[in-house]
């Protein structure tokens, strides 16, 4: 008998650790379901709030925070609207020199956090980039914003202001209706470096050329050298920028066809020119030069080239001795 009880003990006595272990469980499994449920009411909850400030749309679009200065794309971009932009004052970007310009915009909205950002369109690269505004007086009922902002090429550019009203919440919204539009100017200055830049490719026959598919050391060479300096690019301005089949060619050749294709070409020198020459006996295939500056009545420029030595030139001449030299401007790619 005594025996049969201990039997029964021990058996009461891992059925109740079993039970134990499984009332475990349930509380455990019980525990998480709950904490999930509580971050799924957090999430909505911060949803529906994120998408009525102002009609901003659903937060699970946004996922990066944005830190960096220069910003590439890791946000929703809204709209224009005339009512929500309404405390919001912009102005036309001023120009401080030639590649340096100043952008203002003042705010009297209730997000006291909010955050001002220029987007930037480079015509000639296809470039964008959103650039963070400084905040000067950021307690005041009426917030001022700046940004200065250096350009290191030459083109033409559109710009738009955008507000970004929760500093937590990659939204960014437009506060112009219409885009803005400049031009800056960045001139190569003197020296040679085109055999730093200059592929030496072997054409063949002896022969060789650079990547912008004109022959080595040729004055064509150095012009398309320091253009595309001038531009900010690799070989935007190349032989073959017109077409395949409408190639610059030799020197000779440039003045007409940059017509053709809408640029300006005249007898009134800028910095940033090219400086074109006819054909004559002692250049047969005309001549091009480019212009870094021009001061007082002076024109200073450099080539390559000067009757077959392939080696750089730096020089200047006189407004009044430009005879029958022209001018292509290409300070910005049309």
């Amino acid at each position: 008998m005594r025996n049969k009880q201990n039997v029964q003990q021990k058996i009461l006595k891992v059925m109740l650790k079993y039970f134990k272990a499984v009332a475990m469980l349930v509380i455990i499994a019980l525990g998480v379901l709950t904490v999930s449920c509580q971050k799924e009411d957090l999430t909505s909850t911060e949803e529906v709030e994120t998408s009525t400030l102002n009609g901003i749309a659903d937060s699970t679009n946004l996922v990066v925070p944005i830190e960096a200065q220069n910003l590439r794309g890791w946000w929703t971009e809204l709209d224009y609207n005339s009512v929500i932009c309404a405390p919001y004052l912009t102005a036309d970007p001023v120009k401080l020199s030639d590649n340096f310009f100043r952008f203002a915009v003042s705010s009297n909205s209730t997000y006291t956090t909010e955050e001002m950002y220029v987007k930037f369109y480079c015509h000639t690269d296809g470039d964008t980039s959103y650039v963070k505004m400084q905040c000067l007086n950021p307690y005041s009922s009426i917030r001022a914003y700046k940004l200065d902002k250096i350009f290191s090429n030459s083109a033409n550019y559109s710009y738009q202001y955008f507000v970004r009203q929760i500093p937590t919440v990659n939204v960014l919204r437009r506060i112009t209706p219409t885009n803005g539009s400049f031009a800056t100017l960045v001139v190569p200055g003197q020296g040679d470096n085109y055999h730093d830049v200059a592929e030496h490719i072997y054409a063949g026959s002896g022969m060789y050329m650079d990547q912008w598919n004109f022959y080595y050391e040729e004055c064509v060479s150095w012009v398309a050298c320091k253009v595309n300096e001038m531009w900010g690019t690799y070989n935007t301005f190349h032989n073959k920028m017109f077409g395949a089949n409408n190639p610059l060619s030799n020197a000779s050749t440039w003045k007409n066809k940059f017509i053709q294709q809408g640029y300006s070409v005249d007898q009134n020198p800028q910095a940033g020119d090219i400086m074109w020459y006819p054909t004559s006996t002692s250049m047969p295939n005309g001549h091009v030069a480019f212009v870094h500056g021009v001061s007082n009545g002076t024109i200073y420029y450099s080539y390559y080239n000067d009757f077959g030595d392939h080696q750089y030139h730096y020089s200047s001449i006189s407004t009044n001795n430009i005879g029958n030299k022209y001018f292509i401007h290409v300070q910005q790619k049309l």
